[in-house]
């Protein structure tokens, strides 16, 4: 995307460009909400198949030598 400013930055934008600047911008965000929506269905089936397990969640375990300070 930075690339794409740098390449207009210095100079008026023809029809073309704009063409040009349209697509690539369709075609990132396309690529990135694509890349969202399978990470969350991933979180999702997760945690659908630990709720099913019966597992807990783990808690925090206490640090070794925790006890009290003398």
């Amino acid at each position: 995307m930075v690339e794409l400013l740098l390449e207009f930055a210095c100079s008026a934008m023809a029809p073309e460009h704009t063409t040009k600047a349209l697509t690539r911008m369709e075609t990132l965000h396309a690529v990135t909400y694509e890349d969202f929506q399978r990470a969350k269905k991933v979180l999702a089936e997760r945690k659908a198949a630990a709720s099913c397990s019966g597992s807990k969640p783990l808690r925090p375990q206490p640090l070794c030598g925790s006890g009290p300070l003398v």
